[in-house]
């Protein structure tokens, strides 16, 4: 068998790397920052259901916001425009256990009609633990599949002000009045780095067979 030089072994080290940061769960915040095209939403219902994992959360988008410019806003309108997470969690080690997607629906353009404005499945979760069951704030990464091109690959969505941790003796947790956050997800500077980095170890060794 051929050995493998320092670079390569370099190079398959960032391959893993990087892709374990595309699927993986956490009883703790994945530390995302808002950033931009951002869909707000409101009025969000959210229920958990600490027996089985089962979780929704159901509102309203409100405003597009392309840019950090709030004059940029575009309020949400159409026929029914609705936001929708479900999945199944854990709710003490984050792990996604089942199916799970992001769905947000509504118009832009002054229509009746209800398009995907973001959509994806879920590939990261983290929260903020279940001691603070009345104010936890949960965040996703998105494997986006669907909605505005603006979104890329990835998105992220953090909601905020419901109850996730702690459940009630039926083993549910109920919240009326989660807001949430869906932006375009940029990775962290350590990522890049990673990526830069397996990038040009990539082509120093092309270049090194072409000699």
């Amino acid at each position: 068998m051929r050995a493998v030089s320092k670079v390569g072994r370099i190079a398959m080290i960032l391959c893993v790397l990087v892709t374990g940061l595309s699927s993986s769960a956490s009883a703790a915040p994945l530390g995302l920052s808002p950033n931009f095209p951002d869909i707000t939403a409101g009025f969000i219902m959210t229920a958990y259901n600490a027996s089985t994992g089962d979780f929704s959360a159901v509102g309203s988008p409100a405003s597009l916001f392309p840019t950090s410019n709030p004059a940029d806003e575009i309020p949400i309108g159409g026929t029914n425009p609705n936001y929708t997470i479900a999945g199944s969690f854990n709710n003490l080690t984050g792990a996604i256990s089942g199916p799970s997607y992001l769905n947000i629906l509504g118009n832009i353009a002054g229509g009746a009609s209800d398009n995907v404005l973001l959509g994806g499945v879920i590939k990261n979760f983290g929260f903020n633990g279940p001691t603070v069951a009345q104010s936890s704030v949960l965040e996703f990464v998105i494997a986006v599949s669907g909605g505005l091109p603006a979104f890329g690959p990835y998105a992220g969505v953090i909601l905020s002000q419901v109850k996730f941790g702690a459940a009630n003796s039926d083993g549910i947790s109920i919240s009326y009045r989660g807001i949430s956050d869906n932006f375009a997800e940029v990775p962290e500077p350590g990522t890049l780095a990673l990526l830069g980095f397996g990038l040009s170890a990539a082509a120093a060794r092309r270049r090194k067979k072409q000699l």
